[in-house]
């Protein structure tokens, strides 16, 4: 190859930057239309119930076909569960770098049900089998609480009896999530999270987390 193909050859390849410039702008369009899927589903839920919406309800409210939403999203529950994901994700990481402690983080959890409480009353009844919103959630914080043990205590793995205790415990959370939600909200965020504050397993305390104790 002669020097001036090997020239054309070169500024034709695009550069590193260029290559990272259009990753971004991928990324942010992915981004941006997951946010668009979510944002015309939680429109959709505030008037109509999580069993009666249909995915082409939901593209078609956001300007996209059901084939686009796919790409995103299996089904229509695994928008709910998303945006648990997302919102326990945030509260957790700001509980691991000492900016709450733990009744602050419960706080924040329940003020997030709050916040959809129509939406959420709904899923607690209608999501059921491998669909469940009580079963992920609850899942998902004992996933949470597990891994916190374990970075704080360096090991790999845990006792088997504190695995039963958190599941106990996370499993107590959600229910009580579920019947405050069914009686209206009767008490505020900062006295229900001292009655799970209350509630956290003497065992688990004593294991390492200290901040649960009641004060």
């Amino acid at each position: 190859m002669e020097a001036a193909e090997i020239l054309i050859s070169f500024r034709l390849r695009p550069s590193r930057e260029a290559m990272a410039k259009k990753e971004i702008v991928s990324l942010m369009a992915k981004r941006d239309t997951k946010e668009l899927i979510m944002n015309s589903f939680l429109e959709l839920a505030r008037t109509k119930g999580i069993d009666q919406l249909t995915v082409r309800e939901i593209s078609r409210n956001c300007g996209i076909t059901p084939q686009t939403f796919y790409k995103y999203y299996p089904d229509k529950y695994d928008l709910v569960f998303a945006r648990y994901r997302y919102r326990v994700d945030k509260i957790f990481a700001e509980y691991e770098d000492g900016s709450l402690v733990w009744k602050e983080m419960l706080k924040l959890y329940i003020a997030g049900f709050r916040g959809n409480a129509r939406f959420i009353s709904d899923a607690f009844k209608k999501m059921n089998g491998q669909d469940s919103y009580i079963d992920r959630s609850t899942a998902y914080m004992v996933k949470h609480i597990k891994r916190i043990l374990m970075e704080r205590k360096q090991i790999d793995e845990l006792p088997e009896e504190l695995d039963y205790i958190i599941g106990f415990y996370a499993g107590g959370i959600t229910y009580a999530i579920g019947k405050w939600l069914e009686r209206g909200m009767p008490i505020s965020e900062d006295e229900f999270a001292d009655h799970l504050l209350e509630s956290v397993p003497k065992r688990l305390i004593d294991y390492y987390f200290e901040d649960c104790e009641p004060k």
